[in-house]
């Protein structure tokens, strides 16, 4: 016989990896892309949860699901702030600025 405690343990865990799973509906992306940001929504969830549920008073399970569902957006979010930051202009600014230390070890760039 199962144990129940348990098994509501589980459960518990798994609202999380529900939300994520919710989620993935009203993502955009390829379904690789879709399926990482799940899972992060899910390992969010996983850690996040017992704290939420402490500082909100909420049921665990309840917070899981939120936190697994919201955390995926946020992840989808993040992921395409990423996409779209112009990494090799921000790079070729720095790289340019003044006061850099050039190969001559003159930290005047002159």
């Amino acid at each position: 016989m199962a144990d129940v405690s348990n098994l509501d343990q589980w459960l518990t865990k798994l609202a999380g990896v529900a939300g994520a799973a919710v989620s993935l509906r009203f993502i955009q992306g390829t379904w690789p892309e879709r399926i990482v940001m799940a899972l992060g929504g899910a390992l969010l969830s996983l850690y996040a949860a017992p704290w939420a549920s402490s500082v909100s008073g909420l049921p665990e399970g309840l917070t899981g699901f939120l936190t697994g569902l919201l955390g995926m957006a946020l992840l989808a979010r993040v992921y395409e702030g990423f996409q779209a930051l112009p990494v090799a202009e921000i790079l070729k600014s720095w790289l340019e600025r003044p006061g850099r230390v050039d190969d001559s070890g003159r930290g005047d760039g002159k």
